[in-house]
């Protein structure tokens, strides 16, 4: 029987353990997962969306998979709107976004400074009109969610919006502190399957 595959990408300094629970909510709703783990400081964000790219064409070609959602946390999101550049895939359907620097990050910029040398990542997500991240054309053929906290002290509201974002939702959280909230996992577990967020429009999960 075919089934929608949901893969999970972390962001920076991170790990698959940061995404585990809400993979959890979403493998109680029936989606298959695959929690994709990647060296996110040691290798610039291309040759991240590169490997991905791999993942999601093994995804496309088999035979039991009927579709491939995504659902990324920071830098995640901008690995795969990256690897999404790399092929048509037509399985991917849906994009869910947590906390994306689609603008970039003050506090990465600020950080590269000193550190970019060992974290190449870090200056891609500067937050200047010429960083790596602003040069990246918006998601097309893909229906793109972005959650957004209000108190995140990385990543602003307004570095996560993109012009072509089926749906948007502000919720006060922290950078990390929004994978663990129970809302969020209902709200991203509602936009895979309607293309839109319950929580902000007012209506029922």
């Amino acid at each position: 029987m075919k089934s929608t595959t949901v893969v999970l990408i972390h962001g920076l300094a991170a790990g698959r353990w940061m995404l585990r629970p809400l993979e959890r909510h979403l493998q109680a709703c029936g989606y298959r997962t695959a929690n994709w783990g990647y060296p996110s400081i040691l290798r610039d964000i291309p040759w991240h969306a590169r490997r991905l790219s791999q993942k999601l064409a093994a995804l496309e070609r088999s035979s039991e998979v009927r579709q491939v959602q995504l659902v990324t946390h920071s830098m995640g999101g901008i690995v795969a709107r990256t690897a999404l550049l790399e092929a048509p895939l037509p399985k991917a359907k849906r994009l869910v976004m947590l906390a994306p620097p689609n603008h970039g990050s003050s506090v990465a910029a600020v950080l590269s400074r000193g550190l970019g040398w060992v974290c190449q990542p870090l200056a891609q997500l500067g937050h200047g009109e010429d960083s790596y991240v602003n040069a990246l054309p918006p998601p097309t053929g893909i229906q793109v969610g972005i959650i957004a906290a209000t108190h995140d002290r990385v990543v602003s509201v307004d570095s996560t919006r993109l012009s072509t974002a089926a749906d948007h939702w502000a919720v006060a959280s922290g950078h990390n502190s929004l994978l663990f909230r129970r809302d969020v996992a209902q709200n991203v577990s509602n936009f895979l399957c309607h293309g839109r967020f319950a929580e902000a429009h007012g209506h029922p999960h």
